[in-house]
């Protein structure tokens, strides 16, 4: 059997990326094994720190479900925010789902990709709108998160209100952030091309670095994308060196996952071929 490092995808000769690679085989012991552990765990956490966030928008504390409803197809509301679509138990989220990117496309770039749940163009609307994404995430709704997201952004940008720069730029971070961590990893690479070409609202460095390793963690899954994936994470580690050290060695610890899951998709993909 070949060794991993033998294997036949891109390496990443930059600095960052050869001291990211000592790193893991003098903690780890190599990829597959040690690693393992050390990135069920990594993901475990991002989770945690996801559900959190999300139970935070809707008013819960940490750890306790929310008793918000969220209901199908009901565009009405008094408050004006509208319905969303949610009729089933919780699922696991699908890898590389493309429905949310396919309501944008089929309804033109600059058009609403919800019509149909009504949110006022105000900050209580966005507002209102992260609480309904995050109550669509609990229940397990996954593709209506990624198309709420795409509402979000929509209505921040195209429907009259002026967000300042630097909510802007949180609120595609954190569209960002949500689809990885769901693993729409269509929907992650087209938020997070978004919102790294965007200029006006530039992400801060530690949030350029870490959408950088979203896209390229999506790359690899949706294509096999490894000279594309490689190129991100070492501009992510570059970037990070502009950070403050608690960003800079969480990012370190994302990049690092993200190397060895390039490794071990590199390691299947060999095993199938063979």
């Amino acid at each position: 059997q070949a060794s991993v490092d033998n294997l036949a995808f891109p390496s990443c000769d930059s600095e960052p990326c050869k001291s990211l690679h000592g790193a893991m085989d003098r903690k780890d012991g190599g990829v597959i094994g040690g690693g393992d552990d050390k990135r069920a765990a990594l993901r475990a956490k991002m989770k945690q720190v996801l559900e959190n966030k999300a139970l935070k928008s809707t008013g819960a504390e940490p750890g306790l479900a929310s008793n918000s409803e969220v209901r199908t197809g009901d565009a009405g509301g008094a408050d004006g925010g509208g319905g969303v679509a949610s009729s089933s138990s919780s699922r696991k989220p699908e890898a590389g789902g493309v429905s949310a990117i396919s309501h944008v496309v089929a309804a033109g770039k600059d058009a609403d990709p919800w019509p149909e749940v009504s949110l006022i163009a105000t900050s209580f609307g966005i507002k209102d709108g992260r609480k309904r994404a995050a109550e669509l995430q609990r229940r397990g709704e996954f593709e209506s998160v990624a198309r709420m997201w795409s509402k979000l952004m929509y209505l921040a940008r195209s429907a009259g209100l002026a967000l300042p720069a630097p909510e802007l730029a949180a609120l595609a971070r954190d569209r960002c952030e949500v689809l990885a961590l769901l693993e729409r990893w269509a929907e992650t690479e087209s938020a997070c091309a978004e919102a790294l070409g965007t200029s006006e609202a530039r992400p801060l460095a530690a949030d350029v670095a870490r959408m950088l390793l979203w896209r390229g963690r999506a790359r690899v899954e949706l294509r096999r994308d490894f000279v594309g994936a490689r190129g991100d994470l070492s501009e992510a580690l570059r970037t990070s060196d502009d950070c403050e050290s608690s960003s800079k060695e969480e990012i370190r610890d994302e990049a690092e996952e993200l190397d060895a899951r390039l490794k071990e998709i590199a390691l299947e993909d060999d095993r199938t071929a063979t």
